[in-house]
């Protein structure tokens, strides 16, 4: 079985994760369990947010595996909902998903419980030697083993007198949005603040007046972020595991999928592929896979930025690559973000993750981590941003500024070249990256933000996720 991936690959714009996919490995690997990815990603948030490993775990599980209780929410609460979201700067005692309702009418704090799952416990030393190289411990792993065998709890809080609804956020975001974008210098990007009842500018450069000059175009409470080197597209430098004709390594690839011929290929970003031809998916070993493109699998304008080509040769369905190991993971299902206005499974303050390159300097695949500030990102129109996902860099503590002096494992990274790498939680995938932001476009070493295009948008080029 091959595994068509990026496991060398340098991590580009558009972060992706060392290639779910497919194709290449001359021996199968057996991926890690979910109670050793979970692992995993709670050691990032625990080292991220300053909790112990059984919270980060209990934290971890609650984000991904509560969407029957948040869609039951939603479609209670419907229009009068202001803000769903996690908050990790809470106490332990009080962390749980925060629910704000228009109205002085507030219902009562609800439990929301996780049911047990019973995983098939194996021995398998190969696979725990390497996460005790990532710093996973045996002790770590058997925490989440017995999360997961027992369930955990969690809150659901709610707040009452909410400033304004979601909807009526959304609707006068996109009413305004083209005057926004010609009437404020520098902006990049446009997104709801669930959390704040706000809507965030993203801007390069801010002389004290974008604030201003927004509030008489929109009549919503403005936050301003500055984000100096913008939302950057770009697929051309670094050493990712998709090239072209010349050899010259292009992005990374994201999720196996299948089309609707039941042709299997792998998703990528649009902007990835828009334009291009005779790329190939190269193996670890040299060796170098032909991907066949079609215009028609391709999106990259107001609707998103993904695409689909088709591999002609061997796929590891329902796997990818999540960390500098040659141990992949099991996808066992996805996320939604879903272009409804209020529906849709991803929660705001939720944590993910992502795999790309350390640094420009240092090619080492590394995972790392951001939390989501905003479900409902837009971009200009045409340059794959209205449907946006947006993460934010975090540091120890939660909730705050990325520090540049904080640069330990968890804090979000971002090298020019990420393009079209999937982000996940633990066994459950997200969306293909497509851009980001730095301090200083040239060193990028301080990712502020990232956007992705979430996998239920893979319909748009005809393709579905394929999970085991």
């Amino acid at each position: 079985m091959l595994f068509l991936t990026a496991r060398n690959g340098i991590a580009l714009l558009f972060l992706g994760l060392l290639s779910t996919a497919s194709v290449a490995s001359e021996v199968d690997v057996e991926p890690l369990t979910e109670a050793e990815a979970l692992a995993l990603d709670a050691k990032y948030y625990a080292e991220s947010y300053g909790v112990s490993e059984e919270e980060a775990i209990r934290r971890l599980l609650l984000m991904t595996q509560t969407q029957d209780s948040i869609q039951q929410l939603k479609d209670t609460y419907g229009d009068d909902i202001s803000g769903l979201y996690f908050d990790s700067t809470k106490s332990n005692n009080d962390f749980g998903l925060e629910v704000e309702l228009v109205g002085n009418n507030v219902p009562t704090d609800k439990e929301v419980y996780v049911k047990p799952k019973k995983e098939k416990k194996e021995k398998k030393e190969k696979v725990n030697k390497k996460l005790r190289d990532l710093g996973v411990s045996e002790d770590f792993v058997s925490k989440a083993e017995r999360k997961l065998s027992e369930g955990v709890k969690g809150k659901i809080k709610f707040k009452a007198n909410a400033k304004n609804k979601k909807t009526v956020r959304l609707d006068k975001i996109e009413k305004q949005k083209s005057k926004l974008f010609s009437k404020v210098p520098n902006l990049e990007m446009v997104a709801d603040n669930e959390k704040t009842g706000a809507v965030i500018l993203y801007v390069k450069s801010d002389d004290g007046t974008v604030k201003e000059t927004a509030s008489k175009i929109i009549d919503l409470p403005i936050e301003v972020e500055v984000i100096p080197s913008g939302i950057v597209l770009t697929h051309t430098r670094g050493g990712s595991k998709i090239v072209n004709s010349a050899n010259r390594l292009h992005c990374m690839t994201g999720f196996v999928a299948k089309d609707s011929a039941g042709n299997e290929g792998v998703l990528t970003a649009g902007h990835c592929l828009k334009g291009y031809s005779n790329l190939s998916y190269t193996d670890k070993d040299g060796s170098k896979y032909p991907l066949i493109i079609n215009s028609k699998n391709i999106v990259f304008d107001s609707r998103g930025d993904i695409g689909f080509v088709t591999a002609n040769h061997a796929t590891s369905a329902g796997q990818f690559y999540a960390d500098n190991t040659s141990t992949p993971r099991t996808l066992t299902g996805t996320m939604s973000r879903v272009n409804t206005r209020v529906k849709g499974g991803t929660v705001t303050g939720s944590y993910i993750c992502h795999l790309g390159q350390t640094s420009k300097t240092d090619s080492t695949l590394i995972q790392s981590c951001g939390e989501v500030t905003s479900t409902n990102g837009q971009g200009s129109d045409g340059v794959g941003g209205s449907t946006y996902v947006v993460v934010s860099n975090t540091k120890k503590g939660g909730g705050t500024k990325y520090d540049p002096a904080t640069d330990g494992v968890g804090t979000m990274r971002c090298i020019s070249g990420d393009s079209g790498g999937p982000w996940f939680a633990h066994t459950i995938g997200y969306g293909i990256q497509s851009g980001c932001s730095w301090v200083d476009r040239t060193t990028q070493k301080q990712a502020l933000t990232v956007v992705y295009t979430s996998l239920d948008y893979a319909n748009l080029v005809g393709a579905t996720v394929v999970t085991k």
